[in-house]
């Protein structure tokens, strides 16, 4: 299983493998920095989730990041 969960994570995981992916605000002037805004899990090979990618948690959806 492969977890992104701060700010800024991104995460990957390997055939076969789980990911879960967690947004949070990123906003220091905010009481509410760092608090959970969406959460996301999927096994590799569904939901468009390819193996050996990076993802983030981008507006509640995973999007591609850079390695």
């Amino acid at each position: 299983m492969a977890t992104a969960a701060g700010l800024g994570c991104k995460a990957m995981a390997s055939d076969e493998g789980v990911i879960h992916l967690v947004e949070r605000i990123n906003d220091f002037g905010s009481l509410d920095h760092g608090k959970p805004i969406a959460t996301f899990s999927s096994i590799v090979g569904q939901n468009g989730i390819k193996p050996n990618t990076y993802y983030v948690l981008k507006d509640g959806k995973p999007a591609e990041a850079e390695g």
